[in-house]
């Protein structure tokens, strides 16, 4: 989709929505948006922002990796009862015509400490997730792909119950979800085969600590996973009928247990931050252990942040049973072992200048440097092992 379509219907939807809560004094509207270029020098590697997507830069200038749009309305129903629902656009997407809903969802504030909240909520995975799609929030142009992105969902459907705790000199937030979902994975480079991920019996809890200018948060989850596409079903229907039925079976990723284990942290005063975050994912199949992290630290300069980011994320989902298979066998299962690994490492410099109080414009450089054996968070067209160096400029606002 063109911006200039997307800007239309921004401002459509934005008039509607305005003019609508005016009169009504229990809704309230707000949104965001990013206009965004991203340039990746690499030609054989298209750089995208998740693995939802085949749209991204390779040797050109790509609107698709960043620029979006997020409306959200909120609604006070009762003295405890309030509901919100939150859509975006994005460039990412292969069907752009689409909107993707965030969330939609019913929260019953039982009393000061303890909330409840049903329908499409939000999962708090991450330091970031609950904003994570506002760019302006945050100091970069895009969260660390390599913490962020081998988890391909952030919304959930189901329940989530709060716990709220305010001390004399901390705040203590506590999150425990139930629920289920599911999602599209692009996986090859033109986007025509995409592989259904979807997760079953969703749990998990999440609690965030905040002092002063520190912010610390912890979180596990465990999930029953279920990928496929046709090419896997070939594949394993292919090893069953040459007698590798045990194998079949464990690379057969269905109703498989899957554990997240994540740890943020955020310090920032008026003119420094320091954050980091590091998330641990085990797998009870072929796509073995995922580690990533990031650390990242800026100064602050009245309305200019400079910034330097370096993050790393690592798969270990070799399979040793594959050296008994035969050599026709054994080359299509290694190339599933390597097309679904996650790993690359990246540096990053970058600068945010606050052009007022709800816009901010990024420039940001990324050195990275894609693993030689595997695929990456990316997609390739070869074998290029070539690095890529990644320009982004974005224009971030909050209304």
């Amino acid at each position: 989709m063109k911006m200039k379509k997307i800007n239309s219907i921004l401002l459509s939807l934005f008039s509607t929505s305005y003019l609508f809560a005016q009169e009504l004094d229990w809704l309230r509207f707000s949104g965001f948006t990013t206009i965004a270029a991203t340039y990746n020098d690499n030609k054989e590697i298209n750089f995208r922002s998740d693995a939802l997507s085949s749209k991204g830069s390779k040797g050109d200038i790509s609107h698709a990796p960043d620029s979006k749009i997020g409306l959200r309305l909120d609604a006070t129903l009762h003295e405890k009862i309030s509901a919100s629902v939150q859509g975006m656009l994005s460039t990412q997407r292969n069907k752009t015509k689409d909107l993707k809903l965030e969330w939609a969802n019913v929260k019953f504030q039982l009393n000061n400490n303890y909330s409840f909240e049903l329908g499409r909520l939000r999962a708090p995975i991450y330091m970031y997730s609950d904003i994570l799609n506002v760019s302006y929030a945050y100091h970069w142009i895009r969260l660390p792909q390599e913490v962020y992105t081998p988890i391909p969902f952030s919304s959930y459907n189901g329940a989530k119950f709060n716990f709220e705790h305010n001390g004399e000199n901390f705040n203590l937030h506590t999150s425990i979800i139930y629920g289920n979902e599911k999602q599209k994975l692009v996986t090859d480079p033109d986007g025509s085969a995409n592989t259904t991920f979807k997760t079953d019996h969703l749990k998990g809890v999440s609690s965030t600590l905040t002092s002063g200018e520190i912010k610390v948060r912890a979180s596990y989850f465990e999930t029953k996973l279920t990928m496929q596409n046709d090419g896997l079903k070939t594949l394993y229907a292919y090893l069953t009928t040459n007698g590798f039925t045990t194998i079949a079976n464990d690379l057969d990723i269905n109703n498989k247990k899957v554990k997240v284990t994540t740890l943020g942290f955020s310090y920032e005063n008026t003119s420094f931050f320091l954050d980091g975050e590091y998330i641990d994912i085990q797998s009870k199949s072929w796509l073995g252990d995922i580690s990533a992290y990031y650390l990242s630290a800026g100064y602050i300069l009245d309305s200019f942040t400079p910034f330097v980011t370096v993050a790393s994320s690592k798969q270990d989902n070799t399979y040793p049973q594959t050296s008994t298979l035969p050599g026709a066998l054994q080359t299509p299962v290694e190339g599933t072992l390597s097309g679904m690994n996650l790993a690359q490492k990246s540096y990053t410099l970058g600068v945010r200048y606050d052009l007022f109080e709800s816009a901010s414009l990024k420039v940001q450089f990324d050195k990275i440097k894609v693993d030689t054996t595997h695929q990456t968070i990316h997609m390739r067209y070869n074998n290029n092992l070539d690095d890529m160096n990644v320009i982004s400029l974005a224009l971030d606002m909050v209304f």
